[in-house]
């Protein structure tokens, strides 16, 4: 375990990954599976907090039982002999990434939110 990364160092070590995996027993919602999602890792982690808000079983990553040792390695196993199917969730994990969470895609959210805003009738304070 390489311990804290700054940015630099994460960029280089999850370009030389293939699959991200965070079996947590408890989170909100980690960065860590954004971040997996972002440099198009396969990700395999546990359904914990936000995490099912954010990957779809076997599309954008991979779901582990909590504490199950065995399912972990078992979901490993299979990522690292099956590189078509490792790639093809890599791809799924980016490209729902860019269409989700990049920065591009929030500030388009954040620009139809002001829109929508800046439309509504104004409410002056002295009106009754």
């Amino acid at each position: 375990m390489p311990g804290w990364l700054g940015a630099d160092e994460t960029r280089t070590l999850c370009s030389q990954a293939d699959i991200l995996v965070l079996p947590s027993y408890a989170e909100g919602m980690a960065m860590a599976v954004i971040e997996g999602l972002a440099h198009g890792l396969a990700v395999v982690t546990t359904r914990v907090g936000a995490h099912e808000e954010v990957i779809s079983d076997g599309d954008t990553g991979v779901f582990v039982p909590v504490g199950d040792k065995d399912a972990l390695a078992e979901a490993l196993a299979k990522l690292v002999g099956d590189r078509e199917q490792r790639d093809r969730l890599s791809a799924q994990a980016r490209l729902h990434y860019l269409n989700h969470f990049s920065m591009k895609t929030y500030m388009r959210s954040l620009e139809h939110l002001y829109e929508t805003i800046s439309a509504q009738p104004q409410i002056s304070a002295g009106a009754s």
